[in-house]
């Protein structure tokens, strides 16, 4: 089941799991801080299992004046990386952000992140640029987009 937030949505509980998650997985994760101040443009698309347990998220900036969605992070918790969870997410991100107006998505990822590029390149975005030193940890980063 994957469902749409806001940040009316945006609890001090689900922000802490969101946290703890992005600890877990991420190679540089948020602060708390970072979490627990996100803005009023943002969109969190989680992916629950039947057992209302979050298996995935994805989280996005909308920047209505220039039509654009910023995807921040997206995330399978990776004993569900198997399921398709990420890609389904992707889907319905990107049906949603169209009835939002979006006309264009756009990220960054690791540059030595091979699986996330290829999962990228498959949704059809393409490499704008690399940003040098993009990371905390000194990792390069290419800025992709895709026209919806």
């Amino acid at each position: 089941m994957i469902s749409v937030l806001t940040p009316v949505d945006f609890s001090d509980d689900l922000l802490k799991e969101l946290h703890c998650l992005d600890n877990d997985y991420f190679p540089s994760p948020w602060s708390m801080d970072q979490w627990l101040n996100l803005k009023n443009s943002e969109i969190i698309y989680l992916f629950r299992g039947e057992d209302l347990k979050i298996r995935g998220f994805a989280l996005f900036e909308l920047n209505n004046l220039e039509s654009l969605g910023h995807l921040y992070k997206i995330l399978t918790i990776p004993k569900f990386r198997t399921q398709k969870h990420a890609s389904r997410l992707m889907v319905f991100a990107i049906d949603d952000l169209k009835r939002r107006k979006v006309d264009r998505i756009y990220l960054e990822v690791a540059t030595n992140n091979s699986v996330g590029v290829n999962f990228y390149e498959s949704f059809n975005f393409e490499v704008l640029t690399t940003k040098q030193k993009f990371y905390s940890n000194g990792d390069d980063a290419f800025a992709m987009q895709r026209t919806l």
